[in-house]
Parts: C-alpha cells; sequence; structure tokens
C-alpha cells in the first residue's frame, strides 16, 4: 500500500466512497447539487436511470414552488433549472417522465437562507457609467456582461439563444400570512410581481459578452408592465433556451439587483408608518470605539460584505460596490466608511444593529455614512431587512437630494452608541493566541487536549468537571513545524451543544473537515457564503478567506 507514504501518489482516494459510472435501469433517481439559492437559477443534474433524449420528457416539481420542464442531456444525465422559492427551507424534488402524468421521487432539495453577501455576484456584471454596481437608475443606459465557457456550450445549436430579463420581487402577504399562523417571527415570502424583458435572441459565443440596454425606453415602451413608484428589488436573470416556441432554460444565472427611483411619495409612506426606535431597538450590544476593537469582537460584530477595507476587500468585490451604502454627504461634512461590522445577535423583535468606521479608525456616529440600527437583522429575516431597512434606505437618502427626508430616516433608523467596555466575547488564532469571555489576551504554546469552553447549567465560579454543560468544547494542538520548538497550532475543534456533537478537523491536504453527530457536511463550492442553520446553532463557511463560523 502507499498510503502514508510520502510521494507515491498525486491524490488519495482510499477515504472516498467509489460508485460505478453509466446508468442501469434499477438504479434510484438522484440529483446534484443538494441545495441552491432561494432566489432559484440553479443547475440541478439528475443520474441513475438511463434517460431516453429522443422520447422522454422530463418535468421538475420543486415542493410547492413549482413545476419547471427540464432537459436530457444524455443517457446518463438530465437537468433542471431551480425556480424561486418563496421562503427557504427543505423541499420534496420529484420528476416526471412521462409529461407530468406521474412523479418520482430524487429525495430532499435545501432552498438556502439568503445573506448579507447576495448582492455580490460574479456570474453577471451590471455597469451604468462605467462602474459596477449593484444599485442602479431606472433611466439609465447599463452595460450587462457575462461569460460562458466552451465547455458549458458543447452540444448547444444555432437554435438555442439568450434571454435577459427583470424579476420584480414584492412580499408575498398572504403567503406570509398563513406561515406566520405556525411559525412566529418569520421572515416574509416573496414572489416574482412581474418579469420585465430586457433583451432577447442574443446569439451564444463563449467567452466574455456585453449588451447594452436603455432602461429608460424600456421603462416607455412598457410602463403599464412596470409597477415602480420607487425603488425595488429584484433579479436579473440571464437564461440560455434550447428553442423559441416553447422555451426550456438549459443554463442560467442570476444576479440579485437593486433599481432606484426618485420618489418622495415611497419615503414619506414609510415614515408615516414607522413606530418609535425605542419600541424595537433595546437590547443591543454598543458598538466599539474603534475598528480594531470591532476586529477582534467576533463573537460580537462580524464583517459587512458590503463594506470592507481596501485591503480586506474580495477581488470579486468591485471598489465603485464597497461601502456604496455608507457614503457621507460632503455638505455637510460627514465622514465616508471604510469598514462596516454587522451584529451577530438580534433582540426579542428581530432587530440589529451595524457599526461603521472612518479611515482614521473611529466609530462614525453620524450621518450616512454611519452604520445604523436595522429593524430586521438580516440574517433572521433577510427580506424584511430588505424592504423595512434598505429599500426605504435608498428612497429617502440615495435617490433625493433632500436632505429632511435624510434625516428623518436617521431618526427612525439611529445609529448604535459607542463604549469602550470590554463585550463577552472571545476567540482564539494564530500560534495560539486566546481572548477570554473578560477581554483578557494571553498566548498559550501547550500541546495536547485542552477544555476551551464549557458552560455550566448550574451558574458557579468554580470549574467541576462533573457536572452537567449547556455547551462544552475541546481543542486539540499540535507543534508547528518551523524553526521554533515552542510553538502550537490548534489542529481539532470539538463541542457538545445539546444533543449535537460537531467537530472541525483539518485532513492531510489542509482542508477542513466539519462533521455532525458522525456525518461530514458538506458545502457548495459556488456558494460565497453558505450557512447551515441547525436548531441551536448555525455554521457558516466564507469562501473568501475559507473562514468557518459556528
Amino acid at each position: 500500500s502507499n498510503v502514508n507514504v510520502p510521494g507515491l501518489f498525486a491524490f488519495r482516494i482510499d477515504t472516498a466512497n467509489i460508485e460505478a459510472g453509466g446508468c442501469n435501469e434499477h438504479e434510484s433517481l438522484n440529483h446534484l447539487p443538494i441545495r441552491g439559492s432561494q432566489i432559484g437559477g440553479t443547475s440541478v443534474y439528475f443520474q441513475g436511470p438511463c434517460f431516453n433524449s429522443n422520447t422522454t420528457e422530463i418535468q421538475c416539481r420543486f415542493g410547492e414552488f413549482g413545476v419547471v420542464d427540464g432537459l436530457i442531456l444524455s443517457e446518463f444525465r438530465a437537468i433542471c433549472i431551480s425556480p424561486l422559492a418563496a421562503h427557504p427551507g427543505n423541499v420534496e424534488l420529484t420528476v416526471s417522465f412521462d409529461g407530468g402524468n406521474t412523479f418520482l421521487s430524487s429525495g430532499v432539495y435545501t432552498y438556502m437562507p439568503m445573506t448579507d453577501d447576495a448582492m455580490i455576484n460574479e456570474q453577471i456584471l451590471v455597469r451604468q457609467d462605467g462602474d459596477i454596481k449593484t444599485v442602479i437608475d431606472w433611466d439609465a443606459k447599463i452595460e450587462v456582461e457575462w461569460m460562458f465557457s466552451e465547455v458549458s456550450l458543447a452540444n448547444l445549436s444555432s437554435e438555442n439563444f439568450v434571454v435577459i430579463e427583470y424579476e420584480i420581487l414584492t412580499p408575498n402577504d398572504e403567503s406570509t400570512r398563513r406561515k406566520e399562523q405556525r411559525v412566529l417571527n418569520s421572515d416574509v415570502d416573496i414572489q416574482i410581481n412581474a418579469v420585465i424583458p430586457l433583451a432577447s435572441n442574443i446569439p451564444l459565443q463563449s467567452g466574455r459578452q456585453t449588451i447594452q440596454i436603455n432602461l429608460a425606453e424600456i421603462s416607455r415602451r412598457q410602463f403599464r408592465m412596470i409597477p415602480v413608484t420607487g425603488p425595488t428589488i429584484g433579479i436579473i436573470r440571464l437564461g440560455i433556451f434550447i428553442n423559441r416556441s416553447h422555451r426550456i432554460a438549459r443554463q442560467m444565472k442570476s444576479a440579485m439587483i437593486l433599481i432606484q427611483k426618485t420618489s418622495e411619495y415611497i419615503c414619506d409612506t414609510w415614515k408615516n408608518n414607522q413606530p418609535a426606535p425605542s419600541t424595537w431597538n433595546q437590547n443591543l450590544l454598543p458598538c466599539p470605539n474603534r475598528l480594531d476593537q470591532a476586529r477582534v469582537a467576533r463573537a460580537q460584530y462580524v464583517p459587512d460584505p458590503m463594506c470592507q477595507p481596501e485591503a480586506n476587500r474580495p477581488f470579486y468585490i468591485p471598489s465603485s460596490v464597497n461601502c456604496w451604502f455608507h457614503q457621507g454627504r460632503p455638505r455637510f461634512q460627514e465622514e465616508n466608511a471604510v469598514a462596516c461590522f454587522r451584529s451577530v445577535r438580534f433582540n426579542e423583535h428581530n432587530a440589529g444593529g451595524q457599526c461603521c468606521y472612518s479611515e482614521a479608525g473611529h466609530l462614525i456616529r453620524r450621518g450616512s455614512g454611519a452604520g445604523s440600527d436595522d429593524r430586521y437583522h438580516s440574517d433572521k429575516a433577510f427580506w424584511k431587512h430588505q424592504f423595512h431597512d434598505v429599500l426605504p434606505y435608498i428612497a429617502c437618502c440615495k435617490s433625493l437630494s433632500d436632505p429632511e427626508r435624510c434625516n428623518l430616516y436617521f431618526h427612525y433608523r439611529p445609529s448604535r452608541p459607542g463604549s469602550d467596555t470590554m463585550g463577552q466575547f472571545g476567540g482564539t488564532w494564530g500560534d495560539p493566541h486566546f481572548l477570554t469571555l473578560d477581554g483578557t489576551a494571553y498566548t498559550f504554546n501547550g500541546y495536547g487536549e485542552y477544555i476551551y469552553l464549557a458552560i455550566s447549567e448550574q451558574q458557579s465560579t468554580v470549574f467541576d468537571s462533573s457536572s452537567s454543560f449547556r455547551f462544552e468544547s475541546q481543542i486539540r494542538t499540535t507543534p508547528i513545524e518551523s524553526g521554533t520548538t515552542n510553538a502550537t497550532a490548534i489542529k481539532a475543534f470539538a463541542a457538545k451543544i445539546g444533543l449535537q456533537n460537531i467537530s472541525v478537523t483539518v485532513s492531510r491536504r489542509n482542508q477542513l473537515l466539519v462533521h455532525l453527530n458522525g456525518d461530514e457536511l458538506a458545502f457548495d463550492n459556488d456558494l460565497n457564503t453558505t450557512t447551515l442553520q441547525l436548531e441551536e446553532f448555525s455554521i457558516t463557511k466564507t469562501r473568501a478567506n475559507n473562514q468557518l463560523t459556528i
């Protein structure tokens, strides 16, 4: 055997489950990926039984969220594009091969919750006035850019074409009311209110491709189709379809885009229905007064992906997008934010806080460069946050030049106060450095296995290993292979939270492996951020820095 013998293999498969390729009439139907974005557009591939592309018609039902037509790609593979889901969660994915008369189960498909980086997109780039934007104007000329690889266009004919549409999203009030009878304090369900054609019959080509779109002309031509009285949130869909008579999507790219339109009415209607902030923003932690404090308050605040220091900004976030929401107004001598952080936790009203910092590293306390209290925490109620916090901000501050309306927005969404007091956060990093819950920092280079944090069921100042714990975690350290002999690093982490056991280890290929109750958890590599929401905790993996947050 060449296992554990350096240099005798390029890669190892001895720990993987090997399945035979091909197809089999008696094979059960299965699909990959097993999860995708709530806004849909994910290519879901099926395999198992043999498919007949000459006679077989395929339709996919994504639970309650609708039936879509699919394609047979080969004897071994078929594909369906996931539709938009009103809310995240698990659905049964069933497939029909007889025109919708009968459906076979392919298993569970999971619609993942939306996250703060939803506006960050690499699939479709939208430019206005030469700059990449996530918020554009209804009366602007925009340029849409995308790319298809030669591999993705293989086996496609001249009958295939590209269509670009904009789907306007609104809350589904009826569906939300039904859901709130079962689940209190839930997010709103969403629906497609209108579909606006932007461009059609675009010839396919590999590599980067761009097209100019005049939104003002489309607005005039289709004004009855566009229910726009102010800013909207929606999705630009760019799809490859196989024919013009009966459109079936072969591939889809999606980007969430906000379109703003000057509207005093939207801003005034919003502010006339706002309660006093004191009725919902209590019990939120204060902001750290300095940027360096915010960076280590990892259990309290996490970086806002839409506003990061230039040195830390991932390559896929354009500088024109970074911190766009937190630019100060020069005529009022307001500072621009260079970094923002969002609170990890939300209060009993599902509200959250945001802290933004100037180039000098201090907390910005006033103006449009500052952070603000969010009526709805984006991790708890993403869509409520968009409709009740983000869109009103655009309507009152970004679309209008009226300072009074913008000031009224910050009256109802005030900035968080600052504090130098150490909060109840802790963490460990490096070789390894520790920060305790009372703010004490130290370095410990022990080699072995140690109890990291334990929370007893009973309040006590004395640690008792025989007592029962609400939370218990351990770390395993290992020496660092370098010239230094007394340095160690954490190689594994394990925790017990209620009835759940979780472990994080490093494989021989230096990959993070996460196991829950003995089963390895898989994270989608094509998502910027993947969050697995479990009963008593959540696990988030960020692709940009390979950071894992539990």
